[in-house]
């Protein structure tokens, strides 16, 4: 059983007679007929009756019709994919820093396992940015922290992510696991700048539960999570960070503290234009992403 044989039995089908089959495919009627014959034989059942005009298929034959129609189907989606993925399509992307730095690195690696020859840009920035490049064309695909109210641009669920306060291992809150908002609040904190994902999750995840961020005394305003951990560990204070972030540090340096009765779980998202979503470079990248994030939360 080949390709051929199943494209030429979709014909005998579709057309209702060898002949009309053979002259959509170049072939001769006995031409035709043995291909029909081998399928028959391949299967040990009849696939046609020969006593009916136009042609039909048996019970079988009907069976077998969908599956070859399925893998013709299959087989044309295949070719079509190599054919792109042959001139190496670009794509670009755009990060805010927790998704940048901590999940799209470890994606692509796994990603260009299936796409190898794929040429891919990254731009890592905060969420307010990132989707500006998205929604402005600079970038196709775009990793946040949080949605904008953008008509023209569709924010897919990604993965989740916890936001943790994070104090130097010599801090006196340092040990204690679980602070409340208000010890916390007694202490000078580090802060991410104002289009951070880090920061309007935390002030919407604060909000739903009727809390507000307290008048806080903020000693910085930095622009990336590492920035606000390498202040941390400067001494300059508490900080708000993923909880992902602190893997290098092992426990050792940095401690994670979780707020009393106010877990901080927020939704990263991917980020595409509307329009943009359905083209092919973008779909195919986008549908290993999200495969991609599935498997590591499964």
């Amino acid at each position: 059983m080949n390709l051929n044989e199943l494209q030429t039995f979709r014909e005998i089908v579709t057309r209702g007679s060898l002949t009309e089959a053979g002259k959509v495919l170049g072939l001769t009627q006995s031409g035709v007929t043995r291909q029909l014959q081998r399928l028959e034989q391949d299967l040990g059942t009849s696939l046609v009756r020969r006593d009916t005009t136009p042609v039909l298929p048996t019970v079988a034959g009907e069976r077998f019709l969908s599956f070859a129609e399925q893998v013709l189907r299959d087989f044309d989606q295949l070719k079509a994919e190599l054919a792109a993925e042959a001139g190496n399509p670009a794509i670009t992307l755009a990060a805010s820093t927790t998704p940048g730095d901590y999940l799209v690195p470890a994606l692509l690696v796994d990603f260009f396992r299936g796409y190898p020859g794929w040429r891919v840009q990254l731009s890592v920035t905060d969420s307010a940015q990132a989707t500006d490049q998205v929604e402005a064309g600079s970038a196709q695909v775009g990793f946040v922290g949080s949605i904008a109210d953008r008509p023209a641009l569709r924010f897919v669920p990604f993965m989740s992510d916890e936001l943790v306060l994070v104090a130097r291992h010599d801090h006196p809150l340092a040990d204690r696991g679980v602070v409340t908002i208000d010890e916390c609040a007694a202490w000078p904190i580090v802060l991410r700048e104002a289009g951070s994902g880090t920061l309007n999750s935390l002030r919407q995840l604060l909000e739903a539960r009727g809390q507000a961020l307290p008048p806080w005394r903020v000693v910085a305003t930095l622009g990336s999570t590492q920035a606000v951990l390498s202040a941390v560990l400067a001494g300059a204070g508490l900080g708000f960070a993923s909880f992902r972030a602190l893997a290098p540090y092992g426990g050792d340096r940095l401690r994670a503290l979780r707020l009393a009765g106010l877990p901080l779980w927020r939704q990263l998202y991917i980020v595409v234009r509307q329009e943009a979503a359905k083209s092919d470079p973008v779909h195919r990248f986008v549908r290993a992403a999200l495969s991609w994030a599935a498997y590591q939360t499964s």
